[in-house]
């Protein structure tokens, strides 16, 4: 792991590869053999390294992405689809593999296919966002940032009615005017509150509020992943002949992987 660390992957290969023959039934030894492995340029090595590690422990999800990305760059593309594909159905928050699920696609030429998984991808990330979501006055207040394009923000509605439906269950789902978005920015009256459930005649409508959208636009501007989602839609609706839309989503993917 050091050795990875400092990107000395031979030395961690061989490390690894030790360690496999000293337990060889631990599959991570032979996952991290596998990963040293790819980014020695060395695929073929690499999947058969990852297919061990993958029969040793089947529910490893990291493992299968890694298998599915080596059985793509093999040209082994519905194997990849197979593989990517158990991973989602064992994690279907897994954003990474419907990234390399929906690319493994577009090498096909299923462009539309290959499109929806990127949006599926999106929609991970907003489940996993807001099945962790705190609401606590005390919470940091993220500061508003003007953003291109309004991916972003059909991603961080879908995360919303997920949460009311899903995971904090409401009657229904509502936010801040724009004006009372503008004031609430002023006075900061709500603090770190993401949302607050407003009772009604037909139940309890949740109400979302501004931090709950600037702590999202946050998080997706983290790790990367989101911006490679929309930019590869991008991709994908451009080879379709969609140029004005996809421009639209390289200029947010540009704005979304930029430092914050």
């Amino acid at each position: 792991m050091e050795c990875l660390r400092r990107g000395d992957y031979l030395g961690g290969y061989e490390s690894f590869m030790a360690a496999t023959r000293q337990t060889p039934g631990d599959w991570y030894v032979w996952y991290g053999a596998g990963q040293c492995a790819r980014f020695l340029g060395r695929i073929g090595e690499a999947r058969a390294l990852l297919a061990r590690a993958a029969a040793l422990d089947g529910r490893q999800t990291t493992v299968l992405l890694a298998l599915g990305i080596t059985e793509q760059l093999s040209g082994s593309y519905e194997e990849a689809v197979d593989t990517l594909v158990r991973a989602i159905d064992l994690d279907e928050d897994f954003a990474p593999a419907y990234n390399s699920l929906a690319l493994t696609q577009r090498k096909m030429g299923e462009l539309e296919k290959a499109l929806h998984n990127y949006d599926a991808g999106t929609k991970a990330l907003a489940r996993t966002f807001v099945r962790a979501l705190a609401n606590e006055a005390g919470s940091r207040i993220v500061p508003f940032r003007m953003v291109q394009g309004e991916r972003w923000l059909e991603c961080a509605v879908f995360g919303a009615f997920f949460h009311a439906s899903e995971v904090m269950p409401a009657s229904g789902v509502s936010w801040l005017s724009g004006e009372q978005t503008k004031r609430a920015l002023r006075s900061g009256e709500y603090g770190g509150l993401m949302y607050f459930d407003q009772p009604g005649a037909e139940g309890t409508t949740r109400v979302f509020l501004p931090n709950y959208f600037c702590s999202f636009q946050e998080y997706l501007r983290s790790g990367g992943i989101f911006a490679n989602l929309i930019g590869n839609q991008g991709t994908c609706l451009d080879l379709l002949g969609r140029h004005e839309e996809a421009e639209a989503y390289f200029e947010e993917a540009r704005d979304f992987a930029s430092p914050a």
